[in-house]
């Protein structure tokens, strides 16, 4: 169990270690990389730790200053959008190399001095598993995508993943994206939330288009957005709708009191009744059990609450 919670640390990528530099006015990362070979350890899984100073193109064993580095893959770095930030709080001064490593790995480093300032630079991994040996499966990654019914990626999303682990709260960046590693065996519940900007796509063309479904002029014409429409969460479709939505567009009410700004339905879910999303209660969570279920896939479609034209701004 302490080397599970040393790979979610790792996949949350956050490594960080106090060293000490007599000269740190320009760190270089090692412009032909890092070839590293994965070998067992003693129960069989292939995951060993990298300090982040093997990356650097000089030693920093002599240095004075007090100074901090963390080490990131790029993907997770680029993952967060542009309001990354470096975690020096002292946990991400290793990174956790797996038999899941892509063969050849980009790596960031950062570096803050004692004066605050910060430096970057990038690199890469090389990564070879040994042939004499197969890594046994301890782990598994489950992970995904959110984003709208027209594909557009949604940021700022909590995805909350529940398991006999603990419970690891997850925020999707500009790629929609979330990964959390779970043993395998393990029983797990994805849920995903996002409560803000209640107004963000929110406009009188979409009291017009729920007035024109409620006569009967013309309907909406998907689950998703007859959800969206449901801002009261009665499920139905009704004039009370548009009164709330009024309201909201006025500023008499800061946000829909009966339901989130944000709903998130699995992207996996087939309405019976395309017409009538109500038909059944339609699920909200995914459960499953890491090994058996599909790490990729385990989705989510966000619907935004009182957005019927789709014209939210989801990034």
């Amino acid at each position: 169990m302490t080397m599970m919670r040393s790979l979610l640390l790792s996949l949350g990528l956050l490594y960080s270690l106090v060293i000490y530099s007599q000269d740190c006015q320009q760190l270089l990362c090692s412009e032909n990389g890092l070839t590293y070979t994965l070998y067992p350890t003693e129960d069989g899984n292939c995951l060993w730790p990298i300090a982040a100073v093997h990356f650097l193109d000089e030693s920093l064993d002599e240095c004075s200053s007090a100074m901090n580095i963390a080490v990131y893959r790029a993907y997770e770095v680029a993952g967060e959008g542009p309001d990354f930030e470096p975690d020096f709080s002292g946990l991400r001064d290793t990174l956790w190399v797996t038999d899941q490593d892509e063969e050849t790995t980009v790596i960031n480093l950062f570096f803050q001095g004692a004066d605050g300032v910060v430096q970057t630079c990038e690199t890469y991994l090389l990564i070879n598993e040994h042939v004499s040996f197969e890594c046994f499966d301890q782990v598994s990654m489950i992970s995904g995508v959110v984003r709208t019914e027209h594909d557009e990626l949604i940021a700022n999303v909590e995805v909350t993943v529940s398991s006999a682990e603990g419970l690891f709260s997850l925020l999707t960046g500009s790629n929609g994206q979330y990964g959390v590693a779970l043993e395998n065996g393990s029983q797990f519940t994805i849920s995903a939330q996002r409560d803000d900007n209640p107004l963000n796509g929110v406009s009188t063309l979409d009291l017009i288009l729920i007035s024109k479904h409620i006569l009967g002029i013309q309907s909406i014409d998907s689950p998703y957005k007859l959800i969206a429409a449901d801002v009261n969460g009665s499920g139905d479709v009704s004039v009370l709708d548009m009164i709330k939505i009024r309201q909201l567009i006025l500023n008499r009410i800061e946000a829909f009191p009966d339901v989130p700004s944000w709903r998130f339905v699995p992207a996996s879910y087939q309405f019976p009744v395309p017409s009538d999303p109500w038909f059944e209660t339609f699920p909200q969570i995914v459960t499953g059990e890491a090994g058996i279920t599909e790490s990729i896939g385990i989705n989510f479609i966000g619907i935004k609450v009182g957005d019927v034209n789709s014209s939210v701004v989801a990034n």
